[in-house]
């Protein structure tokens, strides 16, 4: 346990030794921080919390919405506020203690204040140091936050990487990071039980890095619908073989179950081809959608020509019925 808890400690260090490479501190107090990926009042930041089985922090990207004009000690404190949310990644652990609460964000000249309600200060001794990292990680993110201290109930607390009580990216020498998933909220379609339009339903996906998003939308529709008043038409034993994408044409292979198992007919067939095609189309750079059997090209389907990619046909769905 002592090693793995020193591992940890030397990987959080690296990641705040890179920081202090990158930090330009600002001289404007009150001016909202410049963060990469900020669009009006949203913010684009990361949160990190302990990666579970695993000697390393992991971030998890959050979109935060603040006011026009907000400064940086109201940033700070909504994004501690979103890290008391406890994580979103099943890998990531809670590190916050139950009922722990954000009683206030203090700013000045580059040092942020934070403190926490009692809860936090139950802590142990090298679990509050870890805890004290992911929220130090996740604060100096900010340009213009250079220093941060830690309270729990107004009293200040000390660990053997800050002994007066104030981090900075220098408070350590390393880290040991995951590269974690993206969460990315994308829109799936299923139809209506009378067949007649397809209703959008949306999902919150955990997309590594490096991979497609096309893939889990199509995992997505594989688990089908989660309102009952719409149907699921995926035939019964087809599996998802792979999905790929090339210019702007998405490729979707399904095991033979998808058509030896299919048992509905022609408006079933066709709802169930444009739930698939107007799922895919719906991301960015897809316009066709192919489909294939075994990794063959399929001629048709439920009656369906299904030689040529399809298109998007937005009369199929009724937020888009003219």
């Amino acid at each position: 346990m002592c090693k793995k808890l020193g591992a940890l400690m030397l990987a959080v260090l690296l990641l705040l030794s890179a920081a202090s490479c990158k930090k330009q501190p600002s001289t404007h107090e009150g001016t909202l921080p410049s963060t990469e990926g900020q669009t009006g009042s949203t913010l684009r930041l990361n949160v990190y919390y302990p990666a579970k089985d695993s000697d390393s922090l992991a971030a998890e990207e959050r979109i935060v919405e603040v006011k026009e004009g907000a400064d940086t000690r109201a940033v700070v404190t909504t994004l501690m506020q979103e890290a008391l949310r406890g994580p979103v990644i099943k890998n990531h652990v809670n590190f916050f203690p139950t009922d722990t609460a954000l009683l206030w964000v203090s700013y000045a000249d580059g040092w942020a204040g934070i403190n926490f309600s009692a809860a936090y200060g139950t802590l142990g001794t090298e679990a509050v140091r870890i805890a004290n990292h992911c929220v130090v990680l996740t604060a100096l993110q900010l340009q213009g936050v250079d220093s941060v201290s830690i309270y729990a109930n107004g009293e200040l607390i000390k660990t053997a990487d800050a002994e007066d009580g104030t981090y900075t990216a220098s408070s350590f020498k390393g880290a040991n990071t995951q590269t974690a998933p993206k969460l990315t909220t994308v829109t799936v379609y299923f139809p209506d039980e009378g067949r007649e339009f397809l209703h959008a339903e949306s999902r919150t996906l955990e997309v590594p890095a490096g991979e497609h998003v096309a893939y889990y939308v199509m995992e997505a529709l594989m688990k089908g619908t989660q309102d009952s008043t719409h149907l699921n038409l995926m035939p019964t034993g087809a599996r998802l073989l792979g999905v790929s994408v090339s210019g702007v044409t998405c490729t979707v292979n399904f095991s033979a179950e998808f058509v030896g198992n299919f048992s509905g007919g022609a408006a079933s067939g066709v709802m169930l081809i444009y739930s698939i095609v107007n799922s895919l189309t719906e991301l960015e750079g897809i316009e066709l959608v192919r489909f294939q059997i075994d990794g063959a090209a399929i001629e048709t389907f439920a009656g369906l020509d299904m030689s040529e990619p399809f298109t998007r046909d937005g009369t199929m769905i009724l937020a888009e019925k003219s």
